[in-house]
């Protein structure tokens, strides 16, 4: 019996399109945008596909080349205009929840945050004050360029599947997390 010359290739071709379609599947997405301001925000969007919702999300300032911290309250390590983390919501009206965040001294460099409802294409924005050690840059202003190193990890879920993601900071102050795990 004889295997005709293009079956192979249609075959090969078609597995490599189902297994990409898994990958997509299996690939949540979390993005974070800083912008500098009275007061200091930070934009988190779920970019993932339908179904994946963000848990959790961790911001980690320690690799960031400005020596950047958090400075919610007066006095301690923060230079001026301190803030509190303030939870802003969904600026679309959406039914993302903060369900739960890390204590946030000043001085500290990680931010913890749970969510519910965090659902794809879903957007929430929360502020706080950061300042930094130096490194060239006005304590008190925070030049995006000045997250570059700091990281962001994401726990997400889809009904029975979890996945988890982490990513840099560039130096526009935005992160993105890549898929790192397989969908279980």
């Amino acid at each position: 019996m004889r295997t005709c010359p293009i079956a192979i290739p249609v075959l090969a071709l078609l597995l490599a399109a189902a297994t990409a379609g898994q990958a997509l599947a299996c690939g949540p997405r979390a993005e974070v945008l800083f912008t500098e301001g009275a007061p200091d925000s930070f934009e988190i969007v779920n970019r993932s596909p339908p179904g994946w919702e963000i848990e959790s999300l961790q911001i980690d300032l320690r690799g960031a080349v400005g020596g950047l911290y958090f400075d919610p309250t007066e006095g301690g390590a923060g230079t001026s205009m301190p803030d509190p983390l303030r939870p802003l919501g969904s600026p679309d009206g959406g039914t993302v929840r903060l369900v739960g965040a890390s204590p946030v001294a000043d001085g500290d460099t990680a931010l913890l945050l749970a969510f519910e409802g965090f659902a794809a294409g879903a957007r929430y924005i929360l502020t706080i004050d950061l300042d930094n050690l130096g490194g060239g840059y006005a304590n008190a202003v925070i030049e995006p360029g000045e997250f570059a190193g700091a990281s962001l990890f994401a726990r997400f879920a889809a009904g029975p599947h979890r996945a988890e993601g982490e990513g840099l900071f560039d130096g526009a102050g935005r992160a993105e997390t890549l898929d790192n795990s397989a969908c279980s």
